[in-house]
């Protein structure tokens, strides 16, 4: 396995501009273009990018900043969507990189990352998140719920102090998700969320979750086990919607990943742990069970751990188990990209991102030409990589561009 960096310019929340820095794994000696994972949010471990090299793929990943670095801190959750979608953007234009065969992937918030970033690229051949965030007004909430009334709820004996220490981490990023987003009823914090982007995520999605996860609490899910688990959660952390939140969020709250996905587009799966599966110990260490995912025909496969009742002990898993999605990426590389890719949704923010517009809805788009000849550079990428699979994908790109409002059709040059 060979390694390098690579440096990219991004901008922060602040619109302030920022160099940053990725880490590229790629099998030996092998500069022929390759499917290229791309590991979102957190820094890939060495070991993990080289089991993907073993498959003929090339890694890359953001490289972990330093302490200070990033405003408002450099969780993946509160730092935007800047850092990993330029540096998506540089990874797709190597020479060793086939374009057409690009997927994400990520944990915990680098799963909420690898929606994220799903929603803003294109072409994609799939998407693969972990225990992902899809609902930040939520998160927020429950967050925010347990640290106001965490004092009264405690059990006899147990001070404050004592009961919010194992929240510490939680604590500092409901902070910095503020300060990036907001409150809870701010606008920008649902627009920071997945599930305001569903729409532009048009890839094949691969995604689990686990019940009695407290840090992505499974009712932003739906579907199965929802009313069990909120029935289930202790009283010192509830996971209900309806309390956490009684405000003027409380719509945004209620929003549920299974609810706003449509039912011919998804398949939701239980996968049951095995008997005499030991407790996740060491959240490092390799888990001692590994499950393989259903066979599935939909575009989203939706994958829930049955594992009890949240727990605010355990963090995301009570066992040591992970779901396998190799073999999916696997699939995914060896299909062409499917000429559905492209949504008139998905071409009107190809459009806006061509003209610097702030399609993630947080207030502000481009700012400087530098930034506005990426985006479009990375916008003419994808649709020449699109339009080159086939007649068909051509002839969609066609039809789709003619129903384009008169100031969206910005695409004309592709057509001389």
């Amino acid at each position: 396995m060979e390694t390098d960096e690579i440096p990219f310019r991004w901008r922060d929340g602040r619109g302030l501009a920022m160099q940053g820095a990725g880490r590229i794994y790629r099998p030996d000696n092998d500069l022929a273009p390759r499917p290229l994972i791309y590991v979102a949010g957190y820094e890939a471990e060495a070991t993990a990018a080289e089991q993907f090299t073993k498959h003929g793929w090339v890694v890359v990943t953001p490289a972990t900043p330093e302490e200070g670095a990033v405003w408002p801190g450099p969780n993946p959750l509160c730092r935007g969507l800047g850092m990993d979608a330029a540096l998506l953007r540089v990874a797709r234009r190597l020479s060793y990189v086939d374009d057409a065969r690009v997927a994400i992937t990520g944990g915990s918030a680098g799963g909420y990352m690898t929606l994220m970033t799903a929603a803003a690229t294109f072409p994609l051949a799939g998407a693969f998140p972990a225990v992902p965030p899809v609902n930040l007004p939520y998160e927020v909430s429950c967050w925010d719920y347990d640290r106001s009334t965490i004092s009264s709820l405690r059990p006899d004996g147990t001070t404050t102090a004592m009961a919010f220490a194992g929240n510490a981490d939680t604590d500092k990023l409901l902070d910095e998700l503020l300060a990036q987003y907001g409150g809870a009823a701010d606008p920008r914090m649902l627009a920071a969320s997945p599930l305001a982007h569903l729409n532009r995520i048009t890839c094949r999605v691969a995604v689990w979750f686990t019940t009695a996860d407290v840090l992505v609490p499974y009712p932003q899910v739906g579907g199965p086990f929802t009313d069990r688990v909120i029935a289930g959660a202790p009283a010192m952390y509830p996971v209900d919607p309806a309390v956490v939140c009684q405000g003027a969020a409380a719509e945004a709250v209620r929003l549920r990943l299974l609810d706003l996905l449509d039912d011919g587009e998804v398949e939701v799966r239980v996968l049951d742990i095995p008997a005499g599966t030991p407790p996740m110990v060491d959240v490092n260490a390799e888990p001692e069970v590994v499950l393989a995912p259903p066979d599935h025909e939909r575009r989203w496969l939706v994958m829930i751990l049955d594992e009890g009742a949240p727990d605010p002990d355990i963090g995301h898993f009570r066992y040591s188990v992970r779901v396998a999605v190799d073999g999916l990426m696997a699939e995914c590389f060896e299909r062409p990209v499917e000429p559905g890719q492209l949504t008139a949704a998905k071409l009107e923010q190809l459009a806006d991102r061509y003209q610097g517009a702030d399609w993630i809805g947080l207030g502000s788009g481009v700012v400087d030409s530098a930034e506005l000849e990426e985006e479009r550079t990375d916008v003419l990428r994808g649709l020449r990589t699109y339009c080159s699979r086939s007649r068909d994908h051509e002839e969609r790109f066609r039809k789709l561009y003619s129903t384009l409002s008169a100031e969206r059709q910005v695409f004309d040059h592709l057509f001389a």
